[in-house]
């Protein structure tokens, strides 16, 4: 009889701790789902602002007829790296030259524009020297529906090898065939890709620059960027808002290194970007 309550006793106490484990472990396995699906809420909140601006930004790209690609670490494989290169986009002949710096020339025309950029690449209220940049990374070429049958053809520049800072750093060049001028852009841990735009209800032909603002003590990063429109001389000029007199830009607040800290962002644009809700 007691051999038989110590059976009955032992199993329940069996049976009961069974349960408590699988308890612990039906509630830990709650926790844990609960605890993704906010870190999922929270990554979907961290990331929104990009998601709207890549939405927003790509239905108004202008789409280039042709794009050359000339990725650097491909032809260091297969051992393709040249000092003079040449292209034939449509009825165009493009070239460039490796030789104490990079030369590019566009039907004979080699482009002999001041080597500085049109933007603050730093934020630091100076424009950069692009005299570094040594190899061009992509090609696009645009054929524009406007009046003048504006061409143009856009080269992402690049320089190795290269160093901390430097190796995040892209210059581009939008070259006016027919005008024969160019305008250069520079840009760090670009955002958003090279591309040409027509915002709004304007069909004119607009670039974004991009300027980097970095703060080491707070780990906050901000990319600003600012509208440049297409002018009947060639180059690229600043557009500016009427109402403000300041230039269209809008501001993406974030930081790249702590997860934890808000996303902000503001406008100063044409239209809305961001849906407030």
């Amino acid at each position: 009889m007691y051999r038989f309550l110590i059976l009955v006793i032992l199993f329940s106490s069996c049976f009961q701790s069974s349960n408590n484990e699988k308890t612990m472990i039906i509630d830990e396995q709650k926790s844990n789902e609960s605890k993704s699906k906010t870190e999922e809420k929270q990554q979907i909140s961290i990331n929104s602002y990009d998601e709207e601006i890549d939405k927003y930004l790509s239905l108004n790209e202008i789409e280039p007829l042709m794009i050359i690609n000339n990725n650097q670490d491909e032809r260091l494989v297969v051992g393709e790296i040249k000092e003079d290169q040449k292209y034939q986009i449509l009825n165009h002949k493009v070239q460039w030259k490796r030789n104490n710096g990079l030369e590019i020339i566009v039907n004979g025309h080699e482009i002999k524009e001041k080597p500085y950029t049109r933007n603050n690449v730093f934020g630091d209220g100076d424009v950069d020297n692009i005299g570094f940049a040594n190899d061009v990374n992509q090609v696009k070429y645009y054929k524009l529906h406007d009046e003048a049958d504006t061409e143009i053809i856009g080269f992402l520049l690049s320089f190795s090898p290269c160093t901390g800072k430097g190796c995040s750093v892209q210059y581009v060049l939008l070259y006016d065939v027919k005008k024969k001028k160019g305008t250069y852009f520079g840009d760090f841990r670009r955002k958003y890709g090279f591309e040409l735009y027509s915002f709004g209800k304007s069909y004119e032909v607009k670039y974004l620059s991009q300027t980097y603002y970095e703060n080491y003590s707070s780990n906050v990063d901000t990319f600003q960027f600012e509208l440049y429109k297409h002018q009947k001389n060639g180059y690229f000029e600043p557009v500016i808002n009427p109402d403000n007199r300041e230039v269209y830009s809008f501001k993406h607040v974030h930081s790249l290194y702590e997860d934890t800290i808000p996303h902000s962002f503001e406008e100063n644009w044409i239209e809305p970007i961001i849906d407030k809700k």
